[in-house]
C-alpha cells in the first residue's frame, strides 16, 4: 500500500497533464471472508491471487496493488472502467463452479493537489454506495454531504443513545381475519439536530459498517421494556413486539444471552420479543445464524423472517432452518390485483407456509383492496400504511383500546 501510494503520486504528475482523466479505484472480491470460512484460508489465497493475474489482464499496463483481505487498487483511466471490470467479472465467474464471484469497486477522479491516500478514502465510500446491479460507482458530489454524514454519525453514536436522538417508532400488526393488532414492529429512527429526522436507510449501513450496530439493537430492546412498562402502568394490554436484528450483531456478542437478561431483569416472559431476521444476513454464516435462532426458540422467542423472497436462497432456508413466521417481502405487494402474478405467488407461497405450520404476514398492505384479497387467499397476519404508518409509542396510545 506505501508503495502504490508513493509510485500513484509519481505517476499522476505526469498523466494529470494528459486529456485523459486518470482515476483511483478500491476493489473488492464480494463476501470474500465467506470463502475463507466455507473453503479454507488456501483457497481463499489461490482465489486472491487469481483475482491479481485477472486484474492485471483487464487492466494491462496499469498501476495495480494488493491491500489486504479481498481488497486491491488500481490507478487507471475513466474511460477504461466500464471495459475491465466487464472482463474481470466475466473471468471471475468461472473460477469455482456452483460459486459465482464478483468484484465490487469504487473509483474517484484525480483531483490535482489531494493527496493519494484521501482519494482512495472515497473511491472506498463509493464502493459502499454501489447499488443493487452495479459492480462500481464513481465518487460523486452527492457523496460528499453522504460522507459528512457518515462521520457524523459515527462521532454521534453514543450522544444519540444518551440524548434521545435515537428513537422507536411502532407499526402495528393485524391479524387478517378480524383487524385487531396483534404485535408491533419496533423501528428506529435517528432524530438529529443537525440533519432532522433521518429514515434508517440513512445510518443502519454505516452502524453495520463501523460495528456499531448492537448498540442500536440493544438500545431498542431496552426501550420496548421501558415502553412495556408503561402500557402496564396505564393498565393497557400488552400486545408482542418484534425488533429487527442486524447481521454483525450475531457476530459481535452473544444475542441470545444479552436479551434475555434484559427481559428477566425487567420481568417479562420471552414470548412477548419477537426475533426478526431479514433472509439477506444468512448469505454469511448460515451454520451460526442457524444456532443462534434454534437457541432464541429454546428460550421461547418467536423467531421471524423479514423480507422474505427478497433473495435466491429463500426456498433452502426454509428446508434447513425454523421459523414462526415468515415475512413477505412488500414487493409483492406492487401491483397486486386478484390476477396478477404477484397474486398467484403470494397465493403459493402461503399455502405452502400453511403445510409447513408456518404463519404469513404480509407487509405492504396499502389498500382495503389488497386486505380484502390477501384475507381471501389465506393470509395470517397484515402490516402496511392501510393499518398505520410507524408512530411514537404516545400516538397509538390514543387509540390502543381500539387498536387492540
Amino acid at each position: 500500500m506505501t508503495y502504490f501510494i508513493a509510485r500513484g503520486t509519481d505517476l499522476l504528475m505526469h498523466v494529470a497533464l494528459l486529456e485523459r482523466d486518470p482515476v483511483l479505484g478500491y476493489l473488492n472480491i464480494e463476501r470474500f471472508h465467506t470463502v475463507n470460512d466455507e473453503l479454507g484460508y488456501a483457497r481463499g489465497d489461490e482465489l486472491i491471487k487469481y483475482v491479481a493475474e485477472t486484474l492485471a489482464e483487464a487492466f494491462p499496463k496499469r498501476h495495480l496493488t494488493y491491500i489486504t483481505g479481498g481488497q486491491f487498487g488500481v490507478l487507471c483511466y475513466r474511460d477504461e472502467i466500464d471495459e475491465a471490470m466487464a472482463q474481470a467479472n466475466a473471468r471471475l465467474e468461472v473460477w469455482e463452479p456452483g460459486r459465482p464471484i464478483r468484484l465490487l469497486a469504487g473509483f474517484v477522479e484525480y483531483r490535482k493537489g489531494d493527496a493519494l491516500i484521501s482519494l482512495m478514502d472515497d473511491a472506498r465510500h463509493a464502493y459502499q454506495r454501489i447499488e443493487q446491479g452495479q459492480t462500481y460507482r464513481v465518487y460523486d458530489e452527492q457523496m460528499d454531504e453522504e460522507v459528512r454524514l457518515r462521520q457524523h454519525l459515527i462521532a454521534n453514536f453514543t450522544r444519540a443513545l444518551d440524548e434521545g436522538w435515537a428513537k422507536v417508532y411502532y407499526q402495528p400488526i393485524v391479524r387478517a381475519s378480524d383487524g385487531k393488532v396483534c404485535a408491533l414492529e419496533a423501528l428506529s429512527r435517528w432524530d438529529d439536530p443537525a440533519y432532522g429526522m433521518l429514515p434508517p436507510y440513512r445510518f443502519i449501513s454505516v452502524l453495520e459498517d463501523e460495528g456499531l450496530i448492537s448498540g442500536l439493537s440493544m438500545h431498542v430492546v431496552r426501550q420496548i421494556l421501558k415502553d412495556f412498562k408503561r402500557l402496564d402502568a396505564l393498565g393497557l394490554e400488552l400486545v408482542p413486539i418484534s425488533v429487527n436484528l442486524s447481521r454483525t450483531d450475531f457476530f459481535s456478542r452473544d444475542l441470545v444471552r444479552d436479551i434475555c437478561a434484559l427481559m428477566d431483569e425487567a420481568g417479562y416472559q420471552h414470548n412477548l420479543l419477537h426475533i426478526e431476521v431479514t433472509e439477506s444476513l444468512f448469505t454469511d454464516n448460515q451454520e451460526l445464524l442457524s444456532r443462534e435462532i434454534d437457541r432464541f426458540r429454546a428460550q421461547g422467542f418467536s423467531v421471524w423472517m423479514d423480507d422474505f423472497g427478497s433473495e435466491y436462497s429463500t426456498l433452502n432456508l426454509l428446508q434447513e432452518l425454523s421459523f414462526d413466521v415468515i415475512k413477505l417481502d412488500m414487493r409483492f405487494m406492487r401491483d397486486f390485483t386478484p390476477r396478477s402474478r404477484n397474486a398467484i405467488i403470494v397465493s403459493d407461497i402461503i399455502a405452502m407456509c400453511k403445510h409447513l405450520d408456518v404463519v404469513t404476514l404480509v407487509e405492504g398492505v396499502e389498500t382495503e383492496e389488497h386486505s380484502e384479497n390477501l384475507k381471501r387467499i389465506g393470509a395470517d397476519l397484515l402490516q402496511g400504511y392501510l393499518f398505520s404508518r410507524p408512530q411514537p409509542l404516545d400516538v397509538l396510545l390514543d387509540r390502543w383500546v381500539e387498536m387492540t
